[in-house]
């Protein structure tokens, strides 16, 4: 009686099973760990900036954690397989597939922590500014904004009787409401400076502020269309030589700002800066466009600002004269962009995770070549099957049954 064949098990003891399937829980566990610490993002610290010591942690832990994992789940594979089988033996007989999966795995939990040590994660830490050159069609203006420092008797003493005004185009008190007209058409826009002047803090000082900001018809459509922004002031000149112990000519701060920020984020965020200039006179601004992009923040734009000025010949508005000032004193800003190229600035991690991960996968595939080879697999040849032949040592075809 033809006895019955046995199928072969998992747990079968003439496999390497026990082997291979602990080898596999020793790779997850291993990828497991590694997926743990690489999750975390580049540590920082509350002002921003890049936490070293913590990020000497994360790869510390990574190098040293994971393979430890991965040889104690090794471990724990041999010792169960040394109590089902009563030796600890993990081949049977040489498995060159097998041979070759190992070389793979334990070459994989080995060299890529050190990779990830000494290259990918200096580049996860590492910030980077990428340039682009583009050219726009058209351009919306600024916000601009006053500052009179309170503490400084030498600045122009912003006149909140006299309304300041604003013109697109050109000079001209007859000309159409901005909200009335095609944008970019000439234009006057007295309605967008704030209705009055207004306290504000900035770096532990108080500053009087008056802000101008543009609507969404208040364009440039083709390069040096012009806005024209004033505002009118009053000085102390006798004050200011009494405080000083020097006549200066009044001044203020001004700051050009994208007008999709407040005041404060844009000081903040270092999109733009206080400039100080000749209050008494007109002040000519080009404006190029710088957009910048940084992690956290949608870009925006810092312009780069290039200033000149005409000084008055005289200050009509020192109330200490005598006879008291005349008129107010008059100051003009006339904007400009003398081109529509804008550079676009974006600051980004030099290495992504895609990246990361693409060179994770480049290595993993030496790796497989690399036990490929020394496994044996390179060189091993597949018997041919032959055909069962006859006793006249012809070849039988086989059929099959139906």
């Amino acid at each position: 009686m033809a006895s019955k064949s046995r199928q072969k098990t998992f747990c079968d003891k003439s496999t390497n099973s026990y082997f291979v399937f602990f080898a596999l829980i020793a790779w997850v566990v291993w990828l497991a760990v590694v997926a743990g610490l690489v999750s975390k993002d580049v540590p920082k610290k509350q002002d921003g900036s890049v936490d070293f010591e913590k990020a000497k942690q994360i790869r510390l832990g990574l190098v040293i954690l994971s393979p430890v994992v991965a040889v104690l789940v090794l471990l724990l594979g041999g010792c169960i397989t040394w109590v089902h089988e009563g030796s600890f033996k993990p081949w049977k007989k040489y498995d060159r597939n097998l041979a070759n999966t190992l070389i793979v795995l334990l070459t994989a939990v080995a060299v890529l922590p050190a990779l990830y040590w000494k290259l990918w994660y200096p580049e996860r830490t590492r910030e980077v500014i990428i340039l682009e050159r583009d050219r726009v069609t058209e351009e919306y203006f600024p916000s601009i904004t006053l500052l009179q420092q309170d503490d400084w008797s030498s600045q122009a003493d912003l006149d909140d009787s006299s309304p300041p005004k604003c013109f697109i185009g050109r000079y001209d008190e007859q000309l159409p409401d901005c909200g009335t007209v095609f944008p970019g058409s000439p234009c006057k826009c007295h309605n967008r400076w704030g209705g009055e002047v207004i306290d504000y803090e900035w770096q532990n000082s108080t500053y009087r502020t008056i802000t101008l900001t543009p609507s969404e018809s208040m364009i440039s459509r083709q390069p040096a269309g012009l806005m024209i922004a004033q505002a009118f002031f009053n000085y102390n000149s006798t004050k200011a030589r009494i405080n000083a112990s020097q006549l200066l000519p009044p001044s203020l701060w001004v700051a050009i700002y994208d007008p999709r920020l407040p005041l404060e984020e844009a000081l903040y965020a270092n999109y733009s800066q206080m400039r100080l200039i000749n209050a008494n006179g007109l002040i000519h601004i080009n404006i190029r466009l710088n957009s910048r992009e940084v992690p956290g923040r949608s870009a925006a734009y810092d312009y780069d600002l290039s200033l000149s000025s005409i000084p008055a010949m005289d200050i009509q508005c020192d109330v200490s004269a005598p006879g008291g000032a005349r008129s107010p004193c008059i100051l003009s800003l006339y904007l400009q962009y003398p081109n529509f190229e804008r550079l676009s600035a974006k600051q980004e991690i030099a290495m992504s995770w895609g990246d990361l991960l693409s060179e994770a996968g480049s290595w993993f595939a030496l790796f497989q070549l690399l036990g490929w080879i020394l496994s044996g697999a390179a060189w091993h040849k597949s018997p041919k099957a032959t055909l069962p032949t006859s006793s006249s040592g012809n070849s039988i075809a086989l059929l099959p049954i139906p």
